[in-house]
């Protein structure tokens, strides 16, 4: 069952939810990554603005509306509850993400409407974007070597695994895209070469990652790639590999792991010391870091100075979610988790640019669950909500590929 809805009209209650919001968020919440999330919303905003839509009307699966509806009363609910247990410390950042994370829902089903339509716009879009970040980071190698940039800094992101979580997703779709093997080789060194040049092990990561997305059903060049990796990291420097294998290896000797390593643990072990603090309830949605247990990692990272380093965001996606949203963070994982497997055992029955845009940004997000997070609110979260939506609230595309037929 679908509901229709004039685009213009649902455009405009959108915005006005967006917006509304914003300035409250603006001026009470972290700007580094909402502000990056505003921005991309309103892209695709301007974008629906200015770019011609033939057809006047979409077609919202009613399920849709009710998960959107669960999902709100679920996080409402949950942050009442919460309140018993933590006070109402940050309360107002609770609500305001809430109603945020809100507007974001109502407006990918136009969001994906539109990407369906202009698949061959956002194709080049992509690409585009693929190689100015791919330069943008080069540059910022350059720079470092001159001595003009300093430590962390990469220009246009807060730092380099903030640019990785970027750059993974948009490397994935780019490679889905392309024929050739040779050029798909040639990308996934280009994201190796970025890693250890820039030094960053998330960004390292994601070059394996996309190796085996791409070649998971050519098993030849699937070992010829990692092969090629494996080989090329043996021979780096001796100090750029002992970085990454620090970086990679979880020491339980807490006071001489890294950083990463600490901080890494350190969002867990609150996930877990919450659930079991607040009976599986959570500490609030977007609440981590002033409600709820700190830990013992949490503690060594005070002890070197380092106490509010991913102290509201905890390392990863996946340990704020359950920090926050106890048991239905739990939930919430786990359906992510049967959906990564069912599309990765289905990747050859969508072949559409849409299909293939959307497939890269639900797989990549595994990276902001599990590998390296910034909060909720990253760049890829509207991309994420719009897969989500198009993989598995819109039934199977038809061969003539109508959009009316595809959003019944």
């Amino acid at each position: 069952m679908v509901l229709n809805f004039k685009i213009n009209n649902l455009l405009l209650v959108g915005f006005l939810l967006s917006y509304s919001m914003s300035g409250v968020l603006l001026q009470i919440l972290n700007l580094s990554s909402y502000f990056l999330s505003l921005l991309s919303m309103f892209l695709f905003i301007l974008l629906l603005l200015f770019v011609n839509i033939n057809n006047n009307y979409i077609k919202i699966n009613l399920k849709y509306l009710m998960f959107i509806f669960l999902i709100f009363l679920a996080i409402y609910f949950e942050i009442i509850f919460s309140i018993y247990l933590y006070g109402d410390l940050k309360l107002e950042k609770a609500f305001s993400s809430l109603y945020f994370l809100f507007a974001f829902l109502f407006i990918v089903p136009i969001i994906v409407h539109f990407i369906y339509l202009k698949e061959i716009l956002f194709k080049r879009i992509f690409l585009i974007i693929y190689i100015f970040f791919s330069s943008i980071l080069y540059f910022v190698y350059f720079l470092n070597e001159r001595g003009i940039l300093y430590g962390k800094n990469v220009l246009i992101f807060c730092e380099p695994s903030h640019a990785a979580i970027v750059l993974v997703p948009i490397s994935l779709f780019v490679n889905s895209l392309i024929d050739n093997v040779k050029i798909k080789v040639l990308n996934i060194m280009n994201i190796f070469i970025l890693s250890i040049l820039l030094e960053n092990a998330t960004l390292f990561l994601g070059s394996f990652f996309v190796s085996i997305m791409i070649f998971k059903r050519k098993f030849f060049f699937l070992l010829l790639i990692l092969f090629i990796l494996i080989f090329l990291f043996i021979i780096l420097d001796i100090n750029k590999r002992d970085y990454f294998i620090s970086r990679l290896t979880l020491n339980t000797e807490s006071y001489v792991s890294n950083l990463s390593t600490l901080v890494f643990l350190s969002g867990f072990e609150r996930a877990y010391l919450s659930l079991m603090d607040s009976n599986f309830i959570g500490v609030g949605f977007n609440r981590m870091g002033y409600a709820g247990p700190m830990g013992e990692y949490q503690k060594i990272l005070d002890e070197l100075g380092y106490f509010e380093l991913n102290l509201f965001d905890g390392g990863t996606t996946a340990s704020k979610l359950i920090t926050e949203t106890g048991i239905l963070g739990i939930t919430l994982l786990l359906l992510y988790i049967y959906g990564f497997i069912k599309v990765f055992f289905r990747l050859e029955k969508y072949i559409t640019i849409s299909d293939k845009l959307f497939i890269a940004y639900y797989i990549s997000f595994s990276f902001e669950l599990f590998i390296r997070g910034i909060g909720y609110f990253s760049p890829n979260l509207i991309l994420l909500l719009a897969s989500v939506y198009y993989l598995f609230f819109l039934k199977k595309r038809n061969h003539e590929r109508r959009l009316q037929c595809s959003y019944c």
